[in-house]
């Protein structure tokens, strides 16, 4: 027959159950359909593409798609083989400053390794050192 008409029959046949052939209501059928058709949900469905149009209208048509910085592993690489290459340009002192800010330690406490009377100093060399990095990448960090 046309479109295997007697193929969905035998298959009806062979997995009989009396909701699929009752066309009264049940409880049964009225939660399935529920479920398939998300009709109790809290929250309205909205496509992908609806939420994309929804973000844009409410965003000033700023698109939605926001880049993984994860994946951008060229830019990191690159970046820390800049930064390598920057640290070679500072005097052995800034170094040690900038190592010991990245372990997290505080102003005073560089200032007591390396010799200061105060915090003051180390903020000064951490100044100019970002005003370097600024000139050397010439990117404005705001220094």
């Amino acid at each position: 027959m046309k479109n295997h008409v007697q193929e969905i029959i035998a298959c009806g046949r062979e997995y009989r159950c009396f909701e699929d052939f009752d066309y009264r209501d049940s409880q049964q059928k009225k939660a399935f359909y529920r479920r398939w058709y998300h009709m109790r949900t809290q929250h309205p469905q909205i496509s992908l593409e609806g939420y994309q149009e929804d973000y844009e209208a409410k965003h000033n048509g700023e698109a939605w798609d926001v880049p993984d910085e994860g994946a951008q592993t060229e830019r990191t690489v690159l970046g820390q083989v800049n930064v390598e290459q920057f640290l070679k340009t500072l005097s052995e002192k800034d170094q040690q400053i900038l190592e010991l800010r990245m372990r997290e330690y505080s102003l005073d406490e560089i200032a007591k390794k390396l010799g200061y009377q105060n915090h003051s100093g180390v903020l000064k060399r951490i100044k100019k050192i970002g005003l370097a990095y600024e000139a050397w990448s010439g990117k404005d960090l705001g220094f």
